[in-house]
């Protein structure tokens, strides 16, 4: 999860390892395109809001959590979006971590982030090695509040 502030719209990827695999927040262009993305049993599964949910020039919490059987998108403390999915998080390969890029694995096996998505500020990104609870996420929110 973390706090995202957008200066404009068009696509951002927030956060995540996903070359062939993996997890990531992101904003795509077009209907339901804000959300959390995993890779489970060779499909990429995602919960996910319209990007008018992120109001331009305004600091939005996001956080994505996944227990094993539901994958949720949280924005501002509250669970807008859920879809059942069942198994683990697979990787095809070991991309790295990227926060405000895209990750991206060369020909050789050498990982990297790209740079080039919409213009964002990104504050206090944190991954945890389990799901959150709702009352965890709203703590997390509570003492990081923001104002625009």
């Amino acid at each position: 999860g973390r706090w995202v502030k957008r200066s404009s719209s068009g696509e951002a990827r927030f956060s995540g390892n996903t070359e062939g695999g993996g997890y990531y927040l992101e904003e795509l262009t077009g209907p339901d395109n804000v959300g959390f993305s995993i890779y489970v049993n060779g499909n990429f599964y995602r919960a996910s809001v319209p990007p008018s949910s992120l109001q331009l020039g305004r600091w939005h919490h996001m956080v994505g959590t996944y227990d094993g059987a539901i994958i949720r998108l949280y924005l501002d403390s509250v669970e807008r979006s859920s879809q059942l999915v069942s198994g683990p998080i697979s990787y095809a390969n070991s991309p790295p971590l990227c926060i405000g890029g895209e990750s991206q694995t060369d020909p050789l096996g050498v990982g990297s982030c790209s740079v080039g998505y919409a213009p964002e500020q990104l504050d206090d990104a944190f991954i945890f090695n389990r799901a959150l609870t709702p009352a965890e996420v709203q703590l997390i929110y509570q003492r990081q509040s923001k104002t625009p």
